[in-house]
């Protein structure tokens, strides 16, 4: 009897065992062929995680029919392995020649103009295989950021797509320009992005700071541009994602240092609520044989919310590339230290803040991480994976 009782028990683990390999290796499966038909039908996240959970569900009910026992940690287990199976595949996409020029930011080198507002070209081999060119906010200035793409012979030939980091005026300043030279092309933004929104001092006076005038969603469809409008993160182009809206997790991030007696305000369904800024979202890819690479419009989710939310999107152990605006501007010495103390934990073996970074800010990144940093400007060339021509000028 008691050599019964030990062959149930280890039959019984041994049936459990197999089980969960089985399930680990069909969710794998599972997550292929929600690839490759997503890909065919370009709605790639969706069909991943439809078919994925179809597949489980389908083979635990076989099992089901056959009698065999099904326990909760392996229904548990097939739901780990299909996330698993997921996020190994986006992390195994990678692209290839990543370059950054920045076409518009606070300060310029040569003949190149500086204004209050932010520009990227991204130019990269997609995980296809094709070149790709993607723009990341348009300024303020309009003038100033046409004035520096003359200046630098760029080739904005064959953009494939737009990105809004987010709804304020210096980010978005020649969207509807951008369309409409270069032809009909998508722009991804934030269901709030084109949003009213202000500022207001202690005093009650109001300042509109949100999407120019002229601007809009409307006159961006008018052009020829497709606006596409997601919270959810999206894969621009193969490869290329956006962060969607990001998991505020940290305790001490903001979106900006008010005074007291200060707030933000956006207007949302008819209503003016506070702006905590949610459409802030940035662009990350994984560069082949570096590892991840991160750019950001102004950061408002906090600098270390963007990248805890990149490093849990792509299975990152660490990130390597950091390019944009910080809003680290005008912040405290103990919010500078803190978010230091946090960014050292990610590895980061480029940084290149700008924008609404501040120079008190971009002095402190520049000590704590002096092999890293890279001092960015309108007319600055990085590229992924070599050395940058004179960090600091």
């Amino acid at each position: 009897m008691l050599f019964g009782v030990r062959f149930y028990v280890v039959w019984g683990a041994f049936q459990r065992s197999f089980y969960v390999v089985e399930r680990v290796v069909f969710g794998m499966l599972s997550c292929f062929v929600g690839k490759r038909i997503s890909e065919e039908e370009g709605r790639q996240s969706l069909s991943i995680f439809f078919y994925g959970s179809l597949s489980c569900v389908v083979s635990g009910c076989v099992r089901k029919l056959k009698l065999q026992f099904v326990s909760d940690s392996c229904v548990l287990t097939q739901g780990l392995n299909l996330v698993w199976g997921y996020f190994l595949f986006m992390k195994v996409r990678s692209v290839r020649g990543l370059k950054i020029t920045t076409l518009a930011e606070n300060s310029a080198e040569g003949t190149c103009l500086g204004q209050w507002g932010l520009s990227f070209l991204l130019q990269l081999v997609d995980a296809k295989g094709d070149s790709r060119k993607i723009i990341f906010d348009t300024g303020l200035n309009r003038q100033a950021l046409l004035h520096n793409i003359r200046r630098l012979k760029v080739n904005l030939s064959n953009v494939d797509c737009i990105v809004l980091s987010h709804g304020h005026l210096d980010h978005t300043a020649a969207t509807v320009q951008m369309v409409k030279a270069l032809g009909s092309m998508k722009v991804y933004a934030h269901p709030h992005t084109f949003l009213p929104r202000f500022f207001k001092e202690k005093t009650g006076k109001r300042h509109m700071i949100g999407v120019p005038k002229g601007e809009g969603q409307r006159e961006i469809e008018s052009v020829g541009g497709q606006v596409v409008l997601s919270t959810e993160p999206t894969e621009i182009v193969p490869g290329v994602w956006t962060t969607g809206q990001i998991e505020r997790a940290t305790s001490f991030e903001s979106a900006l240092p008010l005074s007291e007696g200060e707030s933000l305000n956006i207007v949302v369904a008819g209503k003016t609520v506070e702006d905590r800024v949610l459409d802030d979202q940035a662009l990350w890819m994984n560069v082949d044989k570096l590892g991840a690479f991160v750019v950001t419009g102004c950061a408002h989710a906090g600098l270390v919310n963007t990248l805890l939310q990149v490093q849990k999107m792509g299975q990152f152990s660490q990130i390597q590339g950091l390019v944009g605006g910080t809003h680290l501007v005008e912040r405290s010495d103990e919010y500078l230290q803190k978010t230091i103390k946090e960014l050292r934990r990610f590895g980061l073996s480029l940084i290149s803040p700008c924008h609404c970074t501040g120079f008190k800010a971009a002095a402190r990144l520049w000590h704590a991480f002096p092999q890293a940093f890279v001092l960015n400007f309108s007319g600055r060339v990085i590229e992924a994976g070599k050395e940058p021509e004179d960090r600091v000028v």
